[in-house]
């Protein structure tokens, strides 16, 4: 679920959104380049509580974006709706032995409003 948006204007022709969810053990984050009218995406998560876990490998597998228009500006509303999911696996190769690559659908779906700086 969406919960939180940022929108940075990077130049005339290109957005930053930052999609993220913050726990009191980890931090999720989605982020949308969106320029020229393409996007990619790049997803991750940060660990803030105990030992770092591990590498992992995060593989895109559905994306979608729908915006409510094709320019912006700072100031501007930007309002779209994300359709996005990847794959986690187990890259140290300590815990693919132990425990195999351990693959985890993760999905980010919604809408999201927000105001661009």
């Amino acid at each position: 679920m969406v919960r939180f948006c940022e929108a940075k204007l990077l130049d005339l022709n290109a957005i930053d959104l930052l999609i993220h969810e913050f726990s009191p053990a980890f931090r999720d984050a989605l982020r949308i380049q969106i320029r020229n009218g393409k996007f990619t995406s790049q997803y991750w998560t940060l660990y803030i509580v105990g030992p770092p876990p591990g590498d992992y490998i995060w593989t895109t597998k559905r994306q979608k974006l729908i915006l409510d228009r094709k320019a912006f500006r700072k100031g501007d509303v930007i309002k779209g709706r994300i359709d996005f999911e990847c794959v986690e696996e187990n890259a140290d190769p300590r815990l693919v032995e132990s425990y195999g690559r351990n693959p985890t659908t993760i999905k980010v779906k919604g809408v999201f409003q927000t105001i661009v700086e």
